[in-house]
This record gives C-alpha cells, structure tokens and sequence, in this order.
C-alpha cells in the first residue's frame, strides 16, 4: 500500500483554536471588569452596641454606647414612641458632644411605656442599631 498516506496532523490544529479563543475571551473579560469597573465595593454598614438603663424611681432613661463604629453627633438620631421632644433629636443635640465613642452616655427622662431606637442616618443609608423598651410598654 505504497500510494497511502498517513495522517498524522490530527487535532492539534483544532486543540490550538480552542485554546486561543479560551485565552482570548478570558483576558478580554479581564480587561472589561478593570475598564467599565464591573466589580461593585460593598461599603460595610454601621453596627454598634447600645446599653439601655431605665431609672423607674427617676422616669430616667440612659443610653450608652457599648462597643462598635465611631459615630459623628449628627449621624446618631433618637426615635421612637412616648419619648417626648426627644424624638428625632440627634444623639449630638442631646448631649453636646460632637464626636460618638464607647462610653459616652445620654440621659432623658420617659415614661415606662417608651419605645426608643437609635438609628445611624448620613447620605447613603439609614438603619436602627438598636432598640429597647421600657417595662410597661
């Protein structure tokens, strides 16, 4: 069988495409997620811990900051039911104080059927960081 010949390219010449399309579509995809900035930043929400003393024998109720994010006066608002003027008042106004760290404190008096969040507010969110009530709510 002098006049056969043999092939012996086999798939290599196919195997070659593949691989230049898969190298291709990957460093294209690459390239688009750095350009149009494909990737979203997740920006971490606001968390911290609040600490709830209520003085029945004063009507006092004490919030303090326990523990988590540094917060701006401006950015820290009261809100809830039977809390009075203080309702919507910033943690700020309520306590002069300009700058939220562990520790600080803010006092005003309530009935004992209160109702109180602390809520974290600036431009992009809004969310309650902690709530409390009192006993007779």
């Amino acid at each position: 069988m002098a006049g056969l010949r043999a092939e012996e390219d086999g798939l290599s010449p196919v195997i070659g495409v593949i691989m230049m399309v898969a190298v291709t579509t990957v460093l294209i995809s690459t390239i688009a997620i750095f350009v149009f900035d494909v990737s979203e930043t997740v920006e971490p929400t606001a968390e911290a811990e609040f600490a709830f003393t209520y003085d029945g024998g004063t009507g006092e109720l004490t919030i303090r900051h326990e523990g988590g994010n540094r917060f701006d006066g401006d950015q820290l608002y009261v809100r809830g039911e039977n809390i009075g003027a203080v309702d919507g008042q910033t943690w700020g106004a309520l306590s002069s104080r300009s700058r939220i760290v562990t520790g600080t404190t803010i006092t005003f008096s309530v009935p004992a059927d209160y109702e109180v969040r602390v809520v974290f507010e600036n431009d992009d969110e809004s969310n309650t960081l902690d709530q409390n009530s009192g006993p007779a709510a």
